[in-house]
């Protein structure tokens, strides 16, 4: 990543700029006013405001507007020397990713929104880090803006839809160390899949597999993030992320592998058919048709690159990243992109204060990444 310019080129398609900010480095109220003031839209502020006055405590709200700040001078960058980071327009998708819809220059008329570059970005935040990861789409691929796509019923099928979220990309960051009120191995076998609640009841100590789960989730939300559906639409038990050490010597990660288990329930992306003296054609149809899905969310599965760092050496910070890399041998898939090496570069921020040097924060330390 190039730091020097205020603007900045966008990563190719399927790789990622990773983008860190420590809520230590702004921690100040001058610096949180400023973020306030210059940064947020007006929007945003009463919003900030609105909520400020009911029940958000101080830290909350600094939490909040710490992460716009984040998302909009780091993509305020990525659209050119003259947009402003209070000059971003977003849009939410049907269930809450956000992505860019435009920007207004400096001093230009408000209803002057250019269209947005092709960037895909994903934020996410604890209480010691904020995550911002920046990918982009290839230009030449007309690409919906959101998941959101229905049928003649005027029932949601995205979800059935993997390829909607192509050339998307998803970030969860979390504490290793953090322990939650239940045990993991209740938690995993509430939330995740017989096979990764398997492979965390291998572990016997109870730390070592609470960290296992909190790697496994961690992977697992950046997925869901980068579909765009959450966790409600596409559950963490319909798909297996596993972790198994690596053959190579000279790069000792282990490689995460994404598998999905079927497709979605309750929603075939099908019109009706309205000759009743067709059923068993329909029913026919429909089984082609929820076969045909469950073989695009099999197919999807290998699109995806993980990667997994942990922040800082030595502490337990970890930061997962899945962005879509396109599928092996696809080149000519007009579904899918040239696939992509996935390479990630972190650089650590502070917002309107400018990045800071290599040297200034201890490396990240890769625990996990897809084969290449």
């Amino acid at each position: 990543v190039d730091a020097t310019d205020a603007d900045l080129r966008l990563p190719s398609p399927g790789d990622v700029h990773l983008w860190l900010f420590d809520p230590d480095d702004a921690d100040d109220a001058a610096i949180l006013s400023r973020y306030e003031t210059e940064v947020l839209s007006a929007d945003e502020r009463e919003s900030v405001s609105r909520h400020s006055s009911t029940a958000m405590t101080d830290g909350a709200r600094a939490q909040v507007v710490r992460s716009r700040a984040l998302m909009r001078c780091v993509l305020a960058r990525y659209c050119g020397k003259n947009v402003p980071p209070s000059g971003l327009r977003f849009e939410l998708g049907e269930r809450g990713k956000p992505s860019l819809a435009g920007y207004v220059e400096c001093d230009d008329d408000p209803r002057n929104v250019a269209p947005p570059p092709p960037l895909r970005f994903s934020l996410s935040h604890t209480n010691k880090l904020l995550a911002l990861a920046v990918t982009s789409a290839p230009k030449a691929v007309d690409l919906p803006r959101s998941n959101k796509t229905t049928n003649g019923s005027n029932r949601v099928a995205s979800v059935c839809r993997p390829f909607d979220a192509r050339h998307e990309i998803g970030v969860d960051c979390e504490d290793e160390d953090r322990r939650t009120s239940g045990s993991a191995d209740r938690l995993a076998r509430r939330w995740l899949s017989r096979d990764e609640h398997a492979f965390l009841a291998s572990f016997q100590d109870d730390t070592t597999r609470a960290s296992r789960f909190m790697r496994l989730w961690t992977l697992k939300e950046a997925y869901v993030k980068a579909l765009g559906t959450g966790i409600a639409a596409h559950p963490f038990a319909r798909f297996d992320v596993s972790m198994t050490p690596s053959n190579d010597e000279t790069e000792p990660v282990e490689r995460v592998e994404l598998r999905e288990r079927s497709a979605c329930p309750g929603s075939s992306g099908e019109d009706e058919d309205e000759d009743e003296d067709e059923d068993d054609d329909r029913d026919a149809h429909s089984r082609d048709a929820e076969t045909k899905r469950r073989d695009d969310w099999s197919l999807s599965a290998r699109g995806w690159r993980f990667t997994l760092i942990r922040v800082k050496r030595g502490e337990g910070l970890i930061c997962a990243v899945c962005a879509w890399a396109g599928l092996p041998g696809s080149d000519g898939d007009a579904l899918t992109a040239r696939r992509s090496t996935g390479s990630v570069s972190v650089r650590w921020t502070v917002p309107l204060l400018g990045d800071l040097e290599p040297e200034a924060k201890p490396p990240p330390e890769m625990v996990a990444a897809s084969a290449r």
